[in-house]
């Protein structure tokens, strides 16, 4: 598949996601994510829209995979995606699992929001 095609497609689904069409945004996420399966544009929207529709546990593991690809770089969307996985974890009652994730991405962003010292 080109990569136009492939964005176009994306462009879809981020227009389904928006008009909480997510049943068709699904079929559209997860096509892509069967040819692009490391790409964080496609995981992002893919997790949202799992945990949207409820599919809390396939929405956590798409969840630890962006958290992977994202180790290298704590920062916002590292945090994001720990607060979507906190949801995650809460919709599966695992709420101790929830609560660190939630608390992880807090102090994520209170560092990334404190001054430099010089």
């Amino acid at each position: 598949m080109r990569q136009s095609s492939a964005d176009s497609l994306l462009l879809l689904a981020y227009l389904f996601v928006e008009h909480k069409k997510f049943d068709k945004a699904l079929t559209l996420l997860l096509g892509l994510n069967e040819i692009f399966p490391d790409d964080e544009r496609i995981l992002r929207p893919l997790g949202y829209t799992l945990l949207m529709e409820k599919r809390h546990q396939e929405a956590q593991g798409i969840f630890s995979q962006l958290l992977r690809l994202y180790s290298t770089r704590k920062n916002e969307d590292y945090a994001c995606v720990l607060r979507l996985q906190a949801e995650a974890f809460w919709g599966m009652g695992k709420k101790k699992e929830a609560s660190a994730a939630l608390e992880h991405s807090i102090e994520i962003l209170h560092s990334a929001a404190a001054p430099v010292q010089i």
